[in-house]
């Protein structure tokens, strides 16, 4: 009877062994909210935004958590969601991967507008990859209201006063792509990135509370390991003679060149 009792005893401590992080990871979950049959481990991060969006938020992020435990990190990617994240990330996706997605906002221009919706259309693919009936977690951020009913999991609305007067005079300036351009290539990514940069940074400040897994994380958002200025566009775009770039002073130019 001895025997048969240490033997359980012996089959219980190898279970809770086995599968005891595991339970404890669905318990948490479960008390969260969260998706609870996510993978486990290191979460991978997917922006999907303009190219200097995401190649600026994507070092700002992997700075953040560069201190962090494994287990607390995230692997961060970044892709054009108009372009090439479908083709080049959507394979990658698992369980409980995080997906984040910029919207522009194309109330006022029939470029913008279709611009925003490729851009929903890339999430829309990349939630539909699920296994267990569990998909990426998808946040969306962006300026028109609208998007936050499109199915999508959370959503994070911005103020934008101009596009607001497009939609309630119905105001469709079709005709005028080239200034809408402009203010989304100058303004309404760079409003997103604002928020990005205070979203990432508050996440990071919850994950380095945790008592167990707490480390500095202020240490590292504005740093670089190596000596080094980084930017988001080629030297040679930014060192050009004045002459040069008055004489291509042109609106449809600047309007769809990247930030610099």
């Amino acid at each position: 009877m001895i025997q048969t009792l240490m033997d359980l005893l012996a089959l219980a401590d190898l279970w809770i062994y086995f599968f005891g992080p595991w339970i404890w990871n669905l318990g948490l979950r479960l008390a969260q909210g969260r998706q609870l049959f996510a993978r486990t481990g290191k979460r991978s991060l997917l922006i999907g935004e303009t190219p200097w969006v995401h190649q600026v938020l994507g070092n700002y992020v992997s700075k953040l958590f560069s201190l962090s435990s494994g287990v607390a990190s995230v692997d961060v990617h970044g892709a054009n969601p108009q372009d090439d994240l479908v083709h080049c990330y959507a394979h990658r996706i698992v369980r409980g991967s995080l997906l984040y997605l910029g919207i522009p906002d194309g109330r006022c221009s029939e470029m913008q507008h279709c611009q925003e919706l490729s851009t929903i259309m890339a999430g829309r693919q990349s939630q539909g990859i699920q296994h267990l009936s569990t998909g990426p977690e998808v946040l969306m951020v962006g300026s028109n209201p609208l998007i936050a009913a499109k199915g999508f999991g959370r959503a994070i609305i911005l103020p934008s006063p101009v596009h607001k007067v497009c939609e309630e005079f119905g105001v469709n300036i079709s005709e005028d792509n080239a200034l809408e351009s402009l203010r989304e290539s100058r303004f309404g990514s760079f409003l997103r990135l604002l928020s990005d940069y205070i979203f990432f940074w508050s996440m990071a400040k919850i994950v380095a509370s945790l008592p167990v897994l707490r480390y500095e994380f202020w240490k590292s958002q504005s740093r670089t390991k190596v000596m080094t200025t980084a930017a988001p566009v080629s030297a040679a775009q930014l060192d050009r003679p004045e002459r040069l770039e008055v004489s291509e002073l042109h609106l449809s130019l600047y309007a769809n060149r990247g930030q610099s």
